[in-house]
C-alpha cells in the first residue's frame, strides 16, 4: 500500500473527538505535516513534509455555512464532540451552522485553528496530544 493510499484510509475512518489522539498518531507515522479540512462538504488536504498534497474525496453533499461566526455556540458543539457525544458528520454539521468554514491542524505544534467563512481566525486550541 502506498502512503497516499494508507492516508486516504486513515482518512475514512470514523473518527471521533475521542479517537483524535490515535488518528493524529498514524498520520505522524505517515509524515503528515498538517491538513485542513472544509465542512462545506468534508474534504481534506494533507500536506507532507516533503510538500506533497493528498486530497481526499467529498464525505457528504455540499452544505451552506452559516455567514456569521457563532464562536460560544461552536465551543460548545466542539466539547460535545471531544468528548464523544458526536461522530463527524454531526460536528460538520454542528460547524456550518455556527459558521466555521474549515479547521487547519498543524501536528508540529499540535494546533488546531478554525476559519469562518472569510478565512478570519476564530480560535485555536493546542491539544495535548502524545506523538
Amino acid at each position: 500500500m502506498t502512503r497516499h493510499d494508507e492516508i486516504l484510509a486513515t482518512h475514512n475512518k470514523d473518527v471521533s473527538g475521542v479517537d483524535f489522539p490515535a488518528f493524529i498518531s498514524e498520520l505522524v507515522d505517515l509524515d503528515v505535516q498538517s491538513f485542513v479540512t472544509y465542512v462545506a462538504d468534508g474534504h481534506t488536504i494533507y500536506t507532507l513534509s516533503d510538500g506533497e498534497a493528498i486530497r481526499t474525496d467529498p464525505k457528504y453533499a455540499t452544505r451552506s455555512i452559516a455567514p456569521h461566526c457563532n464562536e460560544a455556540g461552536f465551543r460548545e458543539k466542539l466539547l460535545l464532540h471531544q468528548s464523544g457525544i458526536t461522530d463527524f458528520f454531526t460536528f460538520c454539521i454542528d460547524a456550518a451552522q455556527c459558521g466555521i468554514a474549515n479547521w487547519e491542524f498543524d501536528i508540529e505544534a499540535m494546533a488546531c485553528t478554525y476559519h469562518d467563512i472569510n478565512g478570519n481566525e476564530v480560535m485555536t486550541e493546542v491539544l495535548p496530544i502524545q506523538s
